[in-house]
């Protein structure tokens, strides 16, 4: 089961990669940044909401569940970068999906 969430993830950050169109140079994408924990944290934040939903309100499986609630999370914070790049002055962050993905697996190990 985790090998499949770990290959769902990558895909679907390498099939959007290239979807990132500018990098803006006036401002820095730092590793560390409020920004970033920001996205660790929501991302958390949302893998444990979405999975409580689907565990108990909807009475799937657990694995079923963490499955689609990474899925969900993933999706969500691929959306807001390419909502980011199409707004003026921003870009896509690579390095904000990849913290999107370590808070999915920090709300997968939470669960563990």
């Amino acid at each position: 089961m985790f090998r499949k969430v770990v290959l769902v993830c990558f895909i679907l950050i390498l099939l959007y990669l290239p979807l990132s169109g500018k990098v803006n140079e006036q401002k820095p994408d730092l590793w560390l940044s409020k920004d970033k924990f920001a996205h660790l944290t929501s991302s958390t934040f949302l893998f444990c909401w979405h999975y409580e939903i689907l565990n108990n309100v909807c009475q799937m499986k657990k694995g079923q569940s963490k499955f689609i609630a990474i899925s969900l999370t993933e999706f969500w914070g691929l959306i807001k970068e390419i909502y980011d790049s199409k707004k003026k002055g921003n870009y896509f962050s690579y390095k904000d999906l990849i913290f999107d993905t370590l808070g999915c697996f920090l709300g997968f190990m939470i669960y563990q």
